[in-house]
């Protein structure tokens, strides 16, 4: 089943955020797998997530397909936390 579209854009845009400055750190990659191995992600959503932290993704495409007003948030909050 997996997560909401909505939810799961959100952490594709996190994941895309760890390679803005085009250096992955450790932590960065730790920091999304610890706020995620509790969500009811699917297969194929845990597959994605696992090559958006391999390869950059476009911030902006996954943004857009936020559709959560609370999503949105979290994703401001997270990418805060992250930078």
């Amino acid at each position: 089943m997996g997560i909401s579209e909505s939810r799961f854009n959100m952490w594709r845009a996190v994941a895309a955020i760890i390679h803005a400055d085009d250096v992955v750190k450790p932590h960065e990659i730790n920091f999304i797998l610890e706020n995620t191995k509790t969500l009811p992600l699917s297969a194929e959503q845990m597959d994605i997530l696992t090559r958006d932290l391999d390869a950059a993704g476009n911030i902006e495409e996954f943004y857009a397909r936020i559709t959560s007003p609370r999503d949105k948030e979290d994703f401001f909050h997270l990418a805060r936390a992250i930078a």
